[in-house]
């Protein structure tokens, strides 16, 4: 006898992603969202972002992939609510206690569970908010099982990114270091990321910093390809913007997510940029010494394909973004 899975009623509906390449500011997006009327604190879940990476691999089928997703992020959507497993970790980019609101969240801890907390969620027409790593090339996954899901994309130069990968580690640890929680694919028993594996015998055949570059230039080619494959009215549901443009001038950019969301913009907005040090050039003037130290390091042919990736990100003509 076939076995099917039940969807259950849904406990979130308005949901907010805060997708993006690691290192590319998805904490800073999140934080800058606590000055944005009605969305909830950030969560990371990290099946959320592994489950559609097992089911484009056929390993999860795909109506019980959604639903195990589906009643992931409700689950933790409830304990937030309820003041559950609140992240008290002051160095943390997560912290509770980075929230203006922050009494607000922690008086939950005081309050009895059951549907009341539940009622005002849905009343206030409250976002849930959530991190996902380098998930755009399964976006359609997130969008179709959660049909009233908003996407926030943050995209950073590609160079920048890679000099930040390499510096933590990210050509050599994936499978290798138990503090690197992402799970792998064995090519010939060597373990590599979802996000390599058609291009593993390349990818394995570099060194470490090589490494790096080269998931920057992947990552970046195959977010590129799947958005611009995505038909009109699921773009219309993602909002694109970039580390640089929330660095340099960050209140447009603000203005542009509430739009998006249809939401307010609190008061408490200039205590978060004061909070968060923004405006900041300085990533900008550190720029040319992270290039030349990467290029003292890197294939030269990789390397000049990583340039000619950023000079086309800062053109303008990877994502829909104007750097003018």
């Amino acid at each position: 006898m076939d076995t099917t899975v039940c969807i259950k009623p849904p406990l979130a509906e308005n949901i907010l992603f805060v997708e993006g390449i690691s290192r590319s500011g998805k904490f800073l997006v999140s934080n800058l969202l606590a000055g944005i009327s009605e969305v909830e604190p950030v969560q990371y879940l990290w099946l959320l972002e592994q489950i559609p990476v097992l089911n484009s691999r056929g390993l999860i089928e795909d109506e019980t992939a959604k639903e195990i997703a589906r009643c992931e992020l409700d689950l933790h959507c409830y304990e937030l609510l309820i003041g559950r497993n609140l992240n008290h970790r002051k160095s943390d980019k997560s912290s509770i206690f980075n929230y203006p609101d922050v009494d607000l969240y922690l008086e939950r801890c005081n309050h009895i569970d059951g549907d009341a907390p539940i009622q005002k969620f849905w009343k206030e027409q409250r976002f849930a908010q959530f991190i996902l790593h380098e998930s755009m090339h399964h976006i359609e996954f997130y969008l179709s099982a959660f049909h009233k899901a908003k996407i926030i994309s943050i995209v950073r130069s590609p160079a920048d990114l890679a000099y930040s990968w390499y510096k933590r580690g990210l050509g050599c640890r994936w499978g290798k270091d138990p503090k690197l929680f992402q799970i792998t694919f064995s090519y010939k028993t060597v373990p590599v990321p979802w996000f390599i594996y058609p291009l593993a015998e390349d990818y394995l055949s570099l060194s470490e910093v090589d490494r790096a570059i080269f998931s920057i230039i992947r990552l970046h080619r195959l977010a590129v390809e799947k958005y611009r494959s995505l038909s009109l009215s699921l773009q219309r549901r993602i909002l694109i913007t970039s580390f640089e443009h929330l660095m340099r001038n960050p209140l447009p950019e603000i203005t542009r997510i509430g739009e998006f969301l249809q939401k307010e913009i609190s008061v408490t907005i200039h205590q978060i940029l004061s909070h968060e040090q923004l405006p900041n050039l300085s990533h900008l003037e550190e720029k040319e010494r992270r290039l030349r130290e990467l290029k003292a390091v890197a294939n030269p042919k990789l390397y000049q394909e990583l340039l000619q990736l950023d000079h086309l990100y800062f053109q303008g003509k990877l994502y829909p973004l104007n750097f003018n």
